[in-house]
């Protein structure tokens, strides 16, 4: 009994001093970090002067860098797809990216059907996703760093809708590339065939459903009105024999269903006729997407940066050496 008492009372001890231990080491961490938030301040204050010329360096740099880089405006459009998939029709328009890149104007020219002075005011052309989070049909955000995970179950891109992202140096030509990329595709000869043929085929659905239409009236019309009538057998007297009245089936539902498709359908060749719908335009605009301030910003922090790391380096160098050195 008097070993047990000794053996609980140990552990306490045990205990107790493993706790002083883990408060005296994150007291200590908590110091250090508090000396070394203070002697970082302490840095900053006493090279202030330096880091302020690193930043009116970088800023100086910047403006100078946007002195001799062209100004650019951005604006983007909505594109149903009609014809083709959502896949397709980014792997179209990206192509355009590519000729961009590769500074091929003479085919972007060709193919856009825009005069070489308008191909060369075009920065850039290119199309992302809409991603659906919650599957619910409404896009949610638009891919724009092409990071969508196609294992994520959660979440899909929209097969029917495109976000087409346009840079141009001209603010006055986003007309003519709405028209050019229309006609890039309208012009195409396999996209037209391909929207012949879903016309043709909704076409052919509207009068397979009229044809059904009809036959459900009729039917519903012999039910109704005829059929009771033809099943009242007679006797041999020419007297009516009754029989229990046999339930009489309603088809409007069908009916109304039918209707519903068919309206769909003559509202997609009325609304949608071409292979591709612009669902929201392109809005020109007078803001630049790279203006002095952004440079100076950009590269007076980098410089910063950089200069406040090599007055720490200086700093501390010789107690980098001893540290090596052992």
């Amino acid at each position: 009994m008097e070993d047990k008492t000794i053996e609980q009372k140990s552990d306490e001890i045990d205990l107790l001093e493993l706790l002083h231990k883990t408060c005296s080491a994150t007291k200590k961490i908590f110091n250090r970090i508090i000396r070394s938030v203070l002697l970082f301040i302490i840095f900053l204050f006493r090279k202030s002067l330096y880091i302020a010329g690193f930043l009116i360096l970088g800023g100086v740099i910047g403006y100078g860098i946007s002195k001799i880089s062209r100004p650019y405006y951005a604006s983007e459009m909505v594109v149903q797809t009609n014809a083709i998939t959502s896949s397709d029709m980014i792997s179209y328009i990206n192509k355009l990216h590519d000729l961009i890149k590769d500074r091929n104007y003479s085919e972007l020219s060709k193919l856009l059907q825009l005069n070489d002075t308008i191909s060369n005011q075009i920065k850039d052309i290119q199309a992302y996703w809409f991603i659906d989070k919650n599957k619910d049909g409404i896009p949610d955000y638009i891919d724009y760093k092409n990071k969508f995970d196609v294992r994520d179950t959660t979440q899909r891109r929209l097969n029917n809708r495109v976000d087409i992202r346009v840079k141009i140096f001209n603010n006055q030509i986003f007309d003519s590339v709405r028209i050019g990329i229309a006609n890039y595709f309208t012009q195409n000869p396999y996209i037209n065939k391909l929207n012949q043929v879903r016309k043709q085929h909704t076409e052919e659905l509207i009068s397979k459903i009229n044809n059904q239409i009809v036959k459900l009236d009729s039917l519903e019309d012999y039910d109704y009105f005829q059929k009771q009538k033809d099943m009242k057998p007679t006797g041999e007297n020419g007297q009516i024999i009754f029989l229990n009245e046999q339930q009489v089936r309603l088809y409007h539902g069908e009916i109304i269903n039918l209707h519903k498709q068919r309206l769909a359908m003559e509202k997609e060749l009325i609304v949608y006729p071409d292979p591709i719908t612009i669902i929201e335009d392109f809005t020109p605009l007078t803001k630049k997407e790279n203006p002095k301030s952004k440079y100076i910003m950009i590269y007076g922090l980098i410089f910063g940066l950089l200069g406040t790391l090599i007055l720490a380096f200086l700093e501390t160098r010789e107690k980098i050496k001893r540290y090596i050195a052992g």
